[in-house]
């Protein structure tokens, strides 16, 4: 194969990866089909899997991506459903470049549309491939199955609502016979995806079958080969450095008598991939100029929690009190990829004015929202909990948090060296963990993965049981059990709590899951160091009653509640 060129990355200020553009030779390209090309793409930025749900639109390009006469097979996982397909992407995208999420348009790809939405606010990009109805239907103005029957244009509508989420520069359909029709298309998906965004392609069905010239996948994932020299700039070490010669003329002496204060947002999060944001280098930095340093819990994991300068979280008005103390005896407060919610500000509350601003958003600061709430405690049960699983962490395990009140048993969870912890804060969505648990441990075979969720949202997901035991993938699934949603319980006095009880151990064998277990609290923590030993699929199902809340949860509600019904 000949390699026709070579694109040069640059990275700009605002963190977009820019490609020059030269004159393509296609002439020379090998055959191959369209499904072969974007195999072959995927082996060649170091993956092998995608996920996705077979589909009378999309078996065409199923069936060519995995028929490919490549030197490796590409790996499809089918799930239960589309909604958990992207959940799962999202999931393996997190420590990958990318991956591919390929389903039906209309039914699959609406379904698929929530975890399409958690990528692009976590800039973990995927690709959803979404096979179209066949574009002559239009031509002939016939009604196509899948479509909401009002009219022959229909088969973009789904188009159309992801063309809303993604935006214009991202969203692409392929309804071109030339290869160099289709070579501006995958180009033009490949500038999406080197940049972060999340990309979606809509290819009618009888346009996936196509083969010719189209083997230019070295020129295309030219793009995508990061290396550590273009990230370099967004180590903390190199901004914070930066940031005292441009203010203080590297006078760390006179910077350490303000007590500084470093508060790290979830900006950066998406560069942890490829490169160590806070090395070695930057808490020998940090101790010299005596600083101390928190992180929002968006961007919990971003820091190593076992430096003696690592304070802890700050959220808001639930931030515990001696840690505002840093704040209130500082006079170089900085903020560095900070983007505030009123999740991780727990409702924009006790939001404290920055002296300085590094890449940060929507940092608001309203002085009539002061309010703290200082009688934050952990019960024994939270303790117990959080603790045990704390004991079974180490440098090889990645942990999924649950939306909602596993948010709080993480929250205090002390993190050791080289563990990666991972939420979905910013969208927020219920069910996401489990399926984004499963698609890391594709991802990461030989690290332990650990989710953490519970039964209200397990409920929207749990038929992924059976893509997590047929594969018997290097997880630990910690099922709390109340019968309740609880953190709708606790802001609306359990008025929508119609939860069923479910013997969730007698569900998952029905499913042949094999390693399940349930305990209480009481012997919660030998059972979790036994199981979490065992090699694959392992689920723990720990029982509380509905009464145990979390302080912090119930404090963060209260606060986040009062500000979505603010009125103006």
């Amino acid at each position: 194969m000949k390699h026709m060129f070579t694109k040069k990355k640059i990275v700009t200020k605002n963190n977009n990866v820019k490609t020059k553009k030269n004159v393509y030779d296609l002439s020379s390209n090998d055959n191959i089909t369209l499904g072969g090309l974007f195999s072959k793409i995927l082996l060649l930025n170091g993956t092998d899997t995608f996920f996705g749900v077979p589909s009378d639109l999309n078996m065409p390009i199923l069936d060519a991506m995995l028929e490919a006469k490549l030197d490796k097979k590409v790996k499809f996982i089918g799930c239960r459903n589309e909604l958990n397909a992207s959940y799962m992407a999202e999931g393996f995208a997190r420590t990958k470049p990318f991956t591919y999420c390929v389903i039906g348009s209309m039914v699959g790809s609406l379904s698929a549309a929530n975890g399409f939405a958690n990528s692009i606010c976590e800039k973990n990009p995927i690709l959803m491939i979404a096979g179209g109805n066949n574009s002559n239907d239009i031509l002939d103005g016939k009604l196509s199955h899948h479509t909401l029957f009002k009219g022959i244009n229909d088969q973009i509508t789904s188009f159309e609502v992801f063309n809303t989420l993604g935006g214009k520069d991202n969203t692409f359909i392929i309804n071109s016979l030339k290869p160099s029709g289709i070579f501006n298309t995958v180009t033009n998906i490949s500038n999406s995806l080197v940049n972060f965004n999340s990309a979606y392609v809509h290819i009618p069905v009888n346009f996936q079958k196509i083969t010719g010239q189209l083997d230019f996948s070295n020129c295309i994932s030219s793009q995508f080969n990061h290396t550590i020299t273009d990230f370099e700039q967004f180590k903390f070490y190199n901004i914070v450095n930066d940031w005292i010669k441009n203010n203080y003329n590297d006078d760390k002496t006179e910077l350490s008598k303000l007590k500084p204060v470093f508060l790290f947002g979830s900006a950066y999060n998406h560069y942890s991939k490829f490169i160590t944001l806070a090395d070695d280098n930057f808490y020998n930095l940090m101790n010299s100029i005596n600083a101390k340093l928190f992180y929002t819990m968006d961007a919990k994991g971003i820091l190593d929690e076992t430096q003696e300068n690592v304070i802890g979280y700050y959220w808001g008005g639930i931030t515990e009190e001696y840690k505002f103390k840093y704040f209130e005896e500082s006079g170089a407060i900085v903020y560095v990829g900070v983007d505030f919610s009123d999740y991780n500000t727990s409702g924009y509350t006790s939001v404290i004015p920055p002296h300085f601003k590094i890449n940060c958003k929507n940092i608001f600061i309203n002085n009539k929202q002061n309010l703290r709430l200082n009688n934050i405690h952990l019960s024994n049960i939270s303790k117990t909990i959080s603790y045990s699983i704390e004991d079974v962490l180490n440098s090889n395990t990645d942990i999924f948090v649950e939306t909602g009140s596993s948010w709080f048993y993480g929250a205090h969870i002390k993190l050791p060296k080289g563990c990666r912890y991972n939420v979905s804060m910013k969208y927020g969505s219920i069910g996401w963990c489990f399926p984004a648990s499963i698609g890391n441990a594709f991802a990461n075979p030989l690290r332990k993965t650990i989710c953490l969720t519970g039964d209200g949202a397990f409920q929207c997901v749990l038929q992924e049981l059976v893509t997590a035991q047929t594969y018997n993938v290097n997880l630990t699934l910690i099922l709390i059990n109340n019968n309740v949603y609880q953190i709708e319980n606790v802001l609306d006095n359990e008025k929508y709590n119609d939860l069923p009880i479910i013997d969730y151990e007698a569900m998952a064998k029905s499913m042949k899951c094999k390693s399940v277990t349930t305990c209480t609290v009481d012997n919660f923590k030998s059972t979790l160091q036994k199981n979490n030993l065992l090699p694959g699929f392992n689920i723990i199902v720990l029982k509380i009653s509905d009464k145990v809340i979390d302080n912090l949860l119930e404090n963060w509600a209260k606060l986040v509640d009062k500000y979505t019904l603010h009125y103006p």
